[in-house]
């Protein structure tokens, strides 16, 4: 599917969720009219209410003129156009994307192919799978944007489900504890879920509540072990099959490609793009499915997806998820998605 960028202005006021999380898990809101999009002036004064909204400090040499306020505005043109049904602005607006710890958070591990006569061949999945539907997948939280632990959260959350698929417990575990000690990965510099699980196998992972989460890489210290694993696995490339299979069993994680405006403000229904496959984010693949009729975002019926648990907060996206178009098996699956997965095996209890 060709995603369409560009579409009517607005002729009336429209409101466009700049949101971001409380105390009570909901959202703040923040409106603006059409006319603030329409002259360099009223974007510094949106500029200036966003970053009053959002706590964020201005550009120490002005606004006007400086790369941050030109990735912002640039930001809310391609939301005006879109239009309130798919996109908002949240905390990343005025970021450049390639600077950004939130969004260049993944390292890649190196690329294993497959040679096309030793690809296993799957028996047709399931149709659907949602693993938020049992209790198995622990509420979204917000890496913050001054740490790339996305690599921290998708191996925390894809242990929490799997200890409570095999155990029955839902128990939040410590991204913090990975980054602070897990010296095989980058700290806030960026890591890899499977690095990360072999860390884990050797020495489990401690609850949140014993290790909470602070947004920075500090010192390692002693805390009470959660969880252990026995291993982690690697899910076969480029087969969509062998993805939707280990989905079906349990959460998987991913890398993706997320360096793009619109991935970035992605506000909700099925996004096909535009993305590349150089992976640079990791997000835990919950469940897959196929669109309805009379879907939410008023996406047309029988098409296939991928949904992604994310760690930006549950201001982005459908409440902290995304669904991610299915397809595009030759070169990775949509952003790249099925060229890096993998999951922990065998999960076990250590208080």
């Amino acid at each position: 599917m060709e995603t369409t960028v560009a579409r009517p202005l607005l002729a009336v006021t429209m409101v466009l969720l700049l949101a971001m999380p409380t105390a009570s898990g909901g959202t703040i809101t923040m409106s603006f009219a059409s006319e603030e999009v329409a002259s360099e002036e009223a974007l510094l004064s949106l500029y200036e209410r966003w970053a009053q909204h959002f706590g964020k400090a201005l550009p120490s040499g002005g606004a006007r003129g400086s790369t941050r306020f030109a990735v912002f505005a640039q930001s809310v043109r391609l939301a005006h156009q879109r239009g309130p049904g798919k996109l908002k602005l949240n905390e990343f607006a005025d970021t450049a994307l390639s600077n950004d710890y939130s969004i260049r958070c993944y390292i890649p591990l190196a690329r294993a192919g497959v040679p096309e006569g030793q690809r296993r061949k799957y028996p047709d999945p399931p149709a659907s799978m949602d693993w938020r539907t049992g209790g198995v997948v622990t509420p979204v939280r917000d890496q913050g944007t001054h740490c790339g632990s996305c690599w921290a959260f998708a191996t925390a959350s894809a242990i929490e489900s799997l200890y409570k698929i095999e155990h029955g417990d839902l128990i939040p575990l410590s991204p913090q504890q990975l980054v602070d000690c897990d010296g095989s990965n980058g700290h806030c510099g960026g890591g890899t879920p499977a690095k990360a699980f072999q860390t884990i196998k050797l020495g489990g992972i401690s609850r949140w509540a014993d290790y909470p989460y602070k947004g920075v890489k500090g010192w390692c210290y002693p805390a009470r072990k959660g969880v252990g694993i026995r291993g982690w696995e690697r899910v076969e490339p480029r087969n969509e099959w062998a993805l939707m299979w280990a989905v079906f069993k349990h959460p998987v994680t991913v890398g993706v490609d997320a360096n793009s405006t619109a991935f970035i403000h992605y506000r909700g229904g099925l996004f096909d793009g535009p993305c590349n496959t150089t992976l640079g984010h990791a997000m835990t693949v919950v469940g897959y499915g196929t669109t309805g009729h009379n879907d939410h975002y008023g996406e047309p019926a029988g098409v296939d997806f991928w949904l992604l648990k994310n760690s930006w907060s549950t201001a982005w996206g459908e409440a902290g998820y995304m669904r991610l178009r299915r397809g595009a098996e030759a070169k990775g699956g949509v952003c790249g998605v099925m060229l890096e997965a993998t999951y922990p095996v065998r999960s076990y209890r250590l208080f």
